[in-house]
This record gives structure tokens, sequence and C-alpha cells, in this order.
């Protein structure tokens, strides 16, 4: 009864060479400049969201009577949400594209005598 319940033997061993593999595939997909680009644009949206939420919190902050707030927080609030919206569709949409969508066609173009 001791043989059945002893914990199997450790059969998996780490493949580096797949490990090395996933390394370079992400290394180039960081150097890719459509991902860089729109991360860069999805971050600086979101830091204009927070700094326009930040004025926005100044600005009604300063008025006392809640009507002269009201359009402080709705335009301020509006914009940092456009602003978020605009960042996380730029930011999915580097994320969710295929760096290498368009070289198939490159090389059908140079393989046939085309001008690329």
């Amino acid at each position: 009864m001791a043989d059945t319940q002893r914990a199997p033997a450790r059969a998996e061993v780490i493949s580096w060479s797949r490990f090395r593999e996933l390394w370079d595939s992400q290394r180039r997909e960081k150097a890719h400049p459509a991902r860089s680009v729109t991360t860069t644009v999805a971050v600086v949206c979101w830091i204009a969201a927070v700094v326009l939420v930040f004025l926005t919190w100044n600005g009604a902050a300063e008025r006392a009577v809640v009507a002269e707030q009201v359009p402080y927080l709705v335009s301020g609030g509006l914009g940092a949400l456009v602003l978020t919206l605009v960042g996380s569709t730029v930011f999915l949409y580097g994320a969710l594209v295929d760096p290498d969508a368009d070289e198939p066609d490159r090389r059908r173009h140079t393989a046939d005598g085309g001008d690329s």
C-alpha cells in the first residue's frame, strides 16, 4: 500500500531551447514598430486622462456651489473617459496586430518579379 501512495517520479525536464525560442520571439515582437507606436500613443492617452481628471478635480474643488461644479465634472469626466477608451482601443489594436501579416504578400511580389 505504501508503494501506491508514493509521489510519481519527475519525468518532465525543462526545455531550455524552447525557452530560448520564446525569449527570442518576444524580443522580435517588442521591436515591431506598430506595437511600440501604439503602446506609446495609448500611454500618452492614459496620462492625458489622468491629468484631465486632476484638472477637473481642482476646477470643481474651487467652486463652492454644486451647480458651478457640474460643468467641470461633466466635461472633464467625459473627456477622461474618451481618452481612456481611445488609449485602450489603440493598445488592444497594437497587441492584436499580426507583425508578419503583410510579409507573405511582399515575398510573393518579389518572387513574381514585382516592384517590392
